[in-house]
């Protein structure tokens, strides 16, 4: 096998390339490079197979391909927490089925081992119908002019009444709202795209973000511009008047997923709601269109899932739900506490 050129993406997604000097460190090239051209694997998924291959490699240095064994596939998916073995072993899995469809290895040595068992579903703390209002109200930042408030309460309804995800939202141009539609074309995982359609409260937010000029560079956004640009507001001056005479922005390019992170770090911190991951506003998006239609396969389509199973995890009940549970469980509890107790005498005596 040829040894695989180092392309320039694999030094940002595998900062460590001491992999690259192990004796299997080609062989996971090969591999990484074939799910980037021939499968078209999102950056974010070549990341995370080419961190577990390279650490695997590491611990291995010496280890040729036939020369792996069970004993070391399990020590790799039991050497992270619990909650990341399913995914080990689903990356472990993909690079050793590989091996064994190109004839570098005849036994693999992941044969016998079964994935983990799926962890307990879990309870989503998604935001509240206040809470909501909090975000989009109060953590646009309005320190700057009408200009960055606008652009704020525009991302900040996107993410909560569309759904789409932080990561997209990073990559959103002018150009991809079409008013007229009322529709925002994003690009998701996998670099597919979708449409996802803006109704109510989004379409004046579009309105005022087109319609007001972006701060310092006054003028209006144009077409090229992402809605989710750069500044350098670091949060946290107590010289507005100062920062504002620095400020600047960047409209040309897309900001980093640490800056986007940033940015929603900021704004919840001033809307003064108890802080959650940016993904918990899909889940939010989610749980609320779900009640709301009953409608799986829609919703499938709105977060631009490929495969069903990936949507079924919000039909969920939420904290709120298991708590009225309970105070209706109490309630009842209290109006009639002599014929449970005669409820359970009776179970007691069959």
């Amino acid at each position: 096998m040829s040894q695989s050129k180092s392309t320039s993406w694999r030094l940002t997604i595998v900062r460590d390339l001491t992999y690259q000097k192990t004796a299997c460190g080609a062989d996971v090239d090969e591999f990484l490079n074939v799910l980037e051209t021939e499968r078209g694997r999102s950056p974010k998924t070549l990341e995370s197979y080419g961190r577990q291959l390279a650490k695997m490699c590491v611990r291995h240095p010496l280890k040729r391909r036939r020369q792996f064994t069970k004993a070391d596939m399990r020590d790799e998916i039991n050497s992270v927490p619990p909650a990341s073995r399913r995914k080990v072993n689903a990356i472990l899995s993909s690079f050793w089925t590989f091996m064994l469809k190109e004839g570098y290895v005849e036994v693999s040595p992941m044969r016998g081992i079964d994935a983990p068992p799926r962890r307990p579903r879990r309870v989503y703390d998604v935001f509240s119908e206040q809470e909501e209002r909090q975000l989009i109200d109060l953590g646009p930042d309005a320190r700057f002019g009408a200009g960055l408030e606008a652009r704020d309460r525009l991302l900040m309804l996107l993410l909560l009444r569309c759904g789409i995800r932080i990561g997209e939202l990073r990559t959103v141009r002018v150009r991809d709202i079409d008013v007229d539609a009322r529709w925002v074309t994003v690009t998701g995982k996998g670099t597919k795209t979708r449409i996802v359609p803006y109704r109510g409260e989004p379409e004046q937010a579009v309105h005022d973000f087109l319609t007001t000029l972006l701060p310092r560079l006054e003028r209006l956004p144009i077409p090229s511009d992402y809605v989710l640009y750069a500044t350098n507001v670091t949060g946290g001056s107590i010289n507005i008047d100062r920062e504002l005479q620095l400020l600047s922005i960047g409209t040309e390019q897309p900001v980093s997923e640490a800056t986007a992170w940033r940015w929603w770090r900021r704004c919840a911190t001033r809307s003064g709601v108890r802080y959650r991951n940016p993904h918990m506003t899909r889940h939010t998006y989610a749980t609320k269109f779900l009640r709301a239609t009953k409608d799986l396969k829609a919703l499938q389509d709105a977060l631009g899932h490929a495969d069903l199973s990936s949507t079924q995890v919000y039909v969920h009940t939420e904290v709120s739900d298991i708590e009225r549970a309970v105070e209706q469980l109490e309630a009842v509890r209290a109006a009639q506490p002599t014929d449970l107790r005669a409820y359970k005498a009776s179970k007691q005596a069959t």
